[in-house]
């Protein structure tokens, strides 16, 4: 459970790894909490997803998958530094 602040909800894949709620909003925040605790089998699949997502996307090989892109793009553009 998180709120929708900074990148969030990219991290979570829109509410797809996990749930978003609005910043400043106790009751909604309250519901999230309760959800997840109500329903462990979706809570657990959620998590499950986001530990496959944050290994993929953040984790060493999505880095350097990125790194190389953005090496890539200085390449190409000319840039010197």
């Amino acid at each position: 459970v998180t709120t929708d602040v900074g990148q969030c909800r990219e991290v979570l894949g829109d509410g797809k790894y996990g749930w978003i709620i609005p910043a400043g909003n106790p009751v909604e925040l309250a519901k999230a909490l309760a959800e997840v605790l109500n329903n462990r089998t979706v809570a657990e699949q959620k998590a499950a997803l986001l530990q496959t997502h944050i290994i993929q996307e953040y984790g060493g090989n999505g880095f350097m998958k990125m790194y190389e892109i953005f090496i890539k793009r200085i390449n190409k553009s000319g840039t010197n530094f």
